[in-house]
């Protein structure tokens, strides 16, 4: 989904918050998303 992108590897980010950001994203992942501060903002 995040092409061995390790989220666990981000300082602070707990095995439980990267499941549900996986899942909130759906099976597209942040290739929807145009930019890190297009995520960023859909995060807020």
């Amino acid at each position: 989904m995040f092409k061995g992108i390790d989220l666990l590897a981000i300082e602070g980010l707990s095995y439980n918050t990267a499941l549900t950001i996986m899942s909130e994203i759906g099976f597209e992942g942040i290739h929807k998303f145009k930019t890190a501060k297009h995520f960023t903002s859909w995060l807020s």
